[in-house]
């Protein structure tokens, strides 16, 4: 019985194990993104916050 239990936990760590695995390789895949397009991105998020402030005025 003990065996069972043990196969049970040690699946259930292994699952979290991957999706961690996972979401680390999502979250580098992102910055990887970002700072490829990132001088862009900057000009374009700049352009944005001052359009923003140009509305609120």
């Amino acid at each position: 019985e003990s065996e069972g239990s043990d196969d049970s936990s040690s699946s259930e760590n292994n699952t979290d194990t991957v999706e961690a695995e996972q979401e680390e390789t999502r979250q580098i895949f992102d910055q990887q993104q970002q700072e490829r397009r990132g001088p862009r991105q900057a000009l374009i998020q700049q352009r944005q916050q001052e359009f923003a402030n140009v509305e609120w005025l």
